[in-house]
Formats: structure tokens, C-alpha cells, sequence
């Protein structure tokens, strides 16, 4: 769920930009520099002090950002600054689905014995692009039957396609909090991860 979300806003953001705000294609591809940034920070962080906090709680603080993230683009409007929302968002996006990666590789690390830990690791990866899937798939079908049935006239007008996209981000927002739900639930007493045992 954390994957397709994360990976769902990405392509939303990107049609907002392109389709309801008009941007050119650098020009939003600019606007995407901070997720990379942020994205590679929240994985060094959990790297370096993921066996000094409690694992459960780093996710979910994490995805918790994403979440905030996911609601800034539900409630965007198009004429707003980039600074006003989509910075935000942009920014926070990939906080969740990089510490969660993190901090699943340590537990595939220290739960799997060495001969399973690639095993384990595969499953992994393959559950998440699944979850990618099914989270771009899903945004999608809704965003399309919105813009479908929108009250504008055009369906390929700015103002229609945004009813979509917003359909689309509030869906990536409740996927984002039933994910957090779980996590809360499902991480509950895992304690740190990654320390070195002897």
C-alpha cells in the first residue's frame, strides 16, 4: 500500500502540474527535485539511528508526513503558489515508503537466516511493485470515472481533469492513513531494528 501511494502521487503530481496548472515538462521536472532529496535523507536517517529508536515508530512518524503530504494535494487548489502545497508534498511524499524500506531490509536482515534473507528480499520487492500497481491502477480508475462524470462541459478542461485528480489524491490520502492503521497495528513491539547481535 505505502508503494503504490507513493508511487501513485508521483504520477498525480505530475499530471497536475502538466494538465491543470499547464506547466511545461521541465519546468515540473524541477518541482520534483526535493523528493529525491528528502527521499535519500529520510533513508540515511533510519540507516544511522534505526538502531537507537524503536522501528514502529520511525515508520509511523514517517508515514504520518506522507499522509500530510497526500491531504496538502486534496485540498490544493490550482491557482495556488508551488510553495503553498505542492512543495510540501512533494517533499514529504517519499518520506514513508524509504523508511519503510529501510527498516524492512533490517528486519529481512535479522528475522531470515542468511541462507532465506534473499528469498525473503525478493518477496519483498515483488509484493511491493504489486502494491505499486494496484495503487496506480486503482488512482487511476478513479480519477478517470470523476473527470467523466464532472459537471464541466469539456472533460479535457483543466477544471474537469482537477475533479478527477482530486478524487484521485483523497483516495492515496485514505490509502496512506488505512497504511499507518496497519502499521500501527501490524509493527506494534518490534522494537529496534539493526543492531549487530553477537
Amino acid at each position: 500500500m505505502t508503494w503504490g501511494v507513493f508511487n501513485a502521487i508521483e504520477t498525480f503530481l505530475t499530471l497536475f502540474f502538466q494538465d491543470v496548472q499547464r506547466i511545461s515538462a521541465i519546468q515540473t521536472s524541477v518541482r520534483f527535485l526535493p523528493a529525491p532529496i528528502t527521499g535519500a535523507l529520510a533513508n540515511i536517517l533510519m540507516g544511522l539511528f534505526a538502531h537507537k529508536v524503536r522501528a514502529d515508530y520511525a515508520v509511523i512518524f514517517a508515514i504520518v508526513l506522507t499522509s500530510i503530504g497526500a491531504l496538502m494535494m486534496c485540498v490544493i487548489q490550482p491557482e495556488w503558489s508551488y510553495w503553498a502545497a505542492a512543495f510540501p508534498a512533494v517533499a514529504l511524499n517519499p518520506i514513508g515508503a524509504e523508511a519503510l524500506f529501510t527498516v524492512s531490509n533490517l528486519v529481512i536482515t535479522s528475522v531470515f537466516p542468511a541462507r532465506l534473507q534473499a528469498l525473503a528480499g525478493g518477496i519483498f520487492n515483488t509484493i511491493a511493485q504489486i502494491g505499486k500497481t494496484v495503487g496506480l491502477a486503482m488512482s487511476g480508475v478513479i480519477a478517470t470515472t470523476v473527470t467523466e462524470h464532472s459537471r464541466f462541459e469539456h472533460k479535457e478542461s483543466p477544471e474537469a481533469l482537477m475533479e478527477g485528480y482530486r478524487a484521485a489524491f483523497w483516495y492515496m490520502f485514505a490509502g496512506s492513513v488505512a497504511t499507518l492503521l496497519l502499521f500501527t497495528w501490524g509493527l506494534r513491539g518490534i522494537g529496534k531494528v539493526g543492531m549487530k547481535r553477537e
